[in-house]
């Protein structure tokens, strides 16, 4: 986690100097991103802990990713719109201006991070997957004997699945790169929402840590990642709507333009005869 967090800074300060990212503004961003991630450690934390009442009727050990994405986001557009107003209007237009460009460096920072964390698990030996007789399948340390303090196995392969999550965020970390450094839009911010909402929803079902709570049918990183793919949608709809927007009074103009030109002509050609 920690490599991941160091790994996600360097890389966010890297690709805002190559946007040419405002001073201030990466500093102002890069100071709320610092307490976005301390937002988001307390509200991993606390998401887990409310995962574990309802599993076990005990606030047991452990973070959650999904909670922890949640609980940072949060911080950071709450300290975002606290910050903002507090500046003067000529700042508020710079930090407006910058705000598209420095969420979507985030993603592929955000993703690396997210990746190097999950190796991290697979090497702590959590969030591991359901038993296997595959080839791919690692035996995983069930707990400590009170006895003997030595580890004890579960005695047969789980799938590794935190690998097989890693594996996914590192394409996805590749391609938000490669799509922050050609240009500036949302396209990173809606392949991160829509590939690692759908991946993880499916990834749920190959779970296998006992910790894992459910609520109705689904456990709650799939509820969460339903509730992710859907603001994808909505951002999307919006997205179009204000091209389309911008692109009518274009075509109109284009029309009006066009029809006039075709009457200047025929009046030319009246005129001649």
């Amino acid at each position: 986690m920690a490599a991941g967090i160091i790994t996600a800074l360097v890389l966010f300060g890297v690709l805002c100097k190559k946007k040419n990212v405002d001073a201030f503004c990466f500093d102002i961003f890069f100071k709320i991103g610092m307490l976005a991630i301390v937002g988001g450690l307390i509200s991993a934390r606390l998401f887990q802990m409310l995962y574990n009442l309802i599993k076990t009727g005990k606030v047991g050990e452990g973070i959650t990713f999904m909670g922890g994405f949640v609980g940072g986001v949060v911080v950071f557009f709450t300290m975002f719109f606290i910050i903002y107003k507090m500046q003067n209007n000529e700042k508020r237009s710079l930090m407006k201006s910058n705000l598209k460009i420095v969420v979507s460096t985030a993603i592929p920072c955000v993703t690396i991070g997210h990746c190097l964390g999950r190796i991290g698990c697979f090497l702590a030996g959590c969030c591991y997957g359901k038993p296997t007789n595959a080839w791919y399948g690692v035996n995983f340390v069930e707990g400590i004997s009170k006895k003997t303090g030595e580890w004890i196995y579960f005695g047969y392969d789980r799938i590794p699945t935190q690998l097989f999550e890693a594996l996914f965020l590192l394409v996805i970390f590749v391609t938000t790169l490669v799509l922050v450094l050609k240009k500036d839009g949302f396209a990173p911010i809606l392949v991160y929402a829509y590939g690692y909402s759908v991946f993880r929803f499916v990834l749920e079902f190959f779970r296998g840590d006992e910790s894992r709570a459910v609520v109705g049918v689904l456990s709650p990183s799939q509820w969460q990642s339903i509730i992710l793919f859907l603001a994808a949608v909505i951002v999307t709809v919006v997205l179009v709507k204000i091209k389309l927007y911008e692109t009518k009074p274009l075509n109109a103009k284009n029309s009006q333009m066009k029809i006039s030109s075709e009457t200047n002509a025929v009046a030319e050609e009246n005129f001649d005869d």
